[in-house]
């Protein structure tokens, strides 16, 4: 191993899985685990993982839960849910619409594997690291949803990944697949108990045929003394439209990786993001947004409110591809550092290799406003309570995108008071 790789061998002892029984799906695993104890984990000498150390992470002794443990799930009303527990599918706690099919990806396995074989071996180049390798080596479990051409999933689904026990690793592997006109909305949420150490490393595969709509919001609050790592690959064909809230306020360490691929006119990904972090925690996310056809749109806006020694980064990627004419795309990282220990790193990028073209970035740094500050408190409001409306507002800003508003409501309720003196 190089000075940019950490060998694995120790780190993924505790982390391999039995042979499922299919063929096609074990060599995909057995591939996937040699490519991880050949190429290692990342250090910081590698620059999309500058400013992430995980070397804490790769200390941890983990390994996979063998029984499901019995918990309260905080349900949403008005939704349905799927519900895994240290990684474990719990059918007791969950509630599956009988309209669309959505079940345990093992199930999906078990009935029609076939079907999943391209989703589950195929992903974007630029996705492909040691994490992603990871899981693909122990794909098992997961949420698996197919909404068929011209249906529509009547209610929210909740996909609800639960970190019970302590030193427990689980890899969710979720496929969400929309047919022609297909529409559905889909809260991945990843939730710990008490103070429990976990690890998640997760990868959500995403197809929207022709014309479909997915409305997503990956939710990230896991306790501080946890780590995740995930990682969400779209692919969009003519007229789909995928738009994604991604938030994070949880886990001493966490990555979010989404990179969506346009590979057709009229198709548009509208991403919002918020992470907001406190103490020592450390909250990366990389973006990549490919516009491989012409007229093909995106927008993008994510903020961040870090407080006491947090850390922040961004690195937003807009790739343009040659003669890919009246693309329109903008993207912005917006940051509120409410501490002078705190720290953002963010790099937007473009990359652009078309001339008849709209594409904008921008990036933003700053500390409460004084003037605003003054304002609110000459309204006889206190300084404290002052500070809380302004930081409210900066996390509406992303909250306010989901759609189904329960989902609002259960949002509201973990981060609205972050930061409340």
């Amino acid at each position: 191993m190089s000075k940019i790789s950490i060998p694995a061998g120790d780190f993924i002892s505790y982390l391999q899985s039995e042979a499922s029984g299919e063929e096609w799906l074990d060599a995909i695993r057995t591939q996937a685990l040699e490519d991880v104890k050949e190429s290692g984990f990342p250090t910081q000498k590698v620059e999309e993982w500058k400013y992430t150390n995980i070397s804490e992470l790769l200390k941890g002794m983990f390994s996979f839960a063998e029984k499901e443990s019995e918990v309260d799930a905080p349900i949403i009303e008005g939704t349905y849910s799927i519900v895994f527990v240290d990684g474990l599918f719990s059918e007791s706690l969950s509630n599956l619409p009988e309209a669309v099919e959505v079940k345990p990806l093992s199930k999906a396995i078990a009935e029609n594997g076939e079907r999943l074989q391209k989703a589950l071996s195929e992903a974007p180049a630029a996705s492909k690291d040691a994490f992603t390798n990871l899981n693909r080596a122990n794909i098992s479990e997961g949420a698996f949803i197919n909404v068929e051409a011209k249906q529509e999933l009547d209610k929210p689904l909740h996909i609800l990944n639960i970190g019970a026990s302590n030193g427990v690793a689980s890899m969710p592997r979720n496929v969400i697949i929309l047919g022609q006109s297909a529409v559905a909305e889909v809260l991945e949420d990843y939730i710990s108990l008490d103070d429990e150490t976990v690890f998640t490393n997760a990868v959500t595969d995403i197809h929207l045929a022709k014309n479909a709509q997915l409305d997503y919001t990956k939710n990230q609050s896991q306790n501080e003394n946890s780590f995740h790592i995930g990682s969400v690959r779209v692919t969009q064909e003519r007229d789909s439209r995928f738009n994604s809230v991604v938030l994070a306020c949880g886990s001493k360490t966490s990555r979010n990786y989404l990179d969506t691929e346009l590979n057709d006119e009229n198709a548009f990904a509208g991403l919002k993001g918020l992470y907001a972090i406190r103490n020592s925690q450390l909250a990366d996310n990389h973006t990549a947004i490919n516009h491989n056809s012409a007229r093909t749109f995106s927008d993008q806006l994510y903020k961040g409110i870090l407080d006491d020694r947090s850390r922040g980064v961004f690195n937003g990627k807009v790739f343009i591809a040659r003669d890919a004419q009246q693309v329109d795309s903008s993207q912005m990282n917006k940051n509120l550092l409410l501490s002078k220990n705190a720290r953002v790193d963010t790099k937007p990028e473009l990359d652009v290799y078309a001339d008849d073209v709209k594409a904008a970035h921008g990036a933003a740094i700053g500390q409460l406003n004084d003037d605003e500050l003054f304002y609110i408190q000459s309204r006889c409001i206190s300084k404290d309570a002052a500070m809380a409306m302004l930081v409210h507002g900066h996390m509406e800003e992303i909250i306010a995108e989901v759609k189904s508003e329960a989902i609002r409501l259960y949002l509201d309720n973990l981060y609205l008071t972050l930061f409340d003196k």
